[in-house]
């Protein structure tokens, strides 16, 4: 990662949006795709202990994903139909050490 370039574009950012997320404009942005939701969703679903079940975690994933108004009409029916389409196997570990790549995924 260049965090010289990652701070470049935090300050670009910042002179725009002087208070960062808390900007006026940003807020009104955010009602529009109801970030506050979205992000008690996301820890609710993904939480740490959520991981125990990772066939729920990746249903919970294409729910985000397709309920999400940032993503592409195109995505997300792709993407909902690559975590219906994933094999049994793939759900099948659910402890650390494992060798599934969901499990890889969800518990590294």
């Amino acid at each position: 990662m260049n965090s010289e370039r990652l701070h470049l574009v935090e300050m670009q950012f910042m002179s725009e949006f002087p208070g960062g997320f808390d900007n006026p404009v940003l807020v009104k942005e955010g009602k529009k795709h109801q970030v506050g939701r979205r992000q008690q969703q996301a820890s609710e679903w993904f939480s740490e202990s959520a991981f125990a079940s990772p066939q729920v975690v990746a249903e919970h994933m294409a729910k985000n994903v397709t309920q999400s108004s940032l993503v592409s009409w195109f995505e997300k029916p792709a993407f909902k139909r690559l975590i219906e389409g994933l094999p049994g196997h793939v759900f099948s570990a659910t402890k650390k050490g494992a060798n599934s790549p969901l499990a890889i995924l969800c518990f590294g």
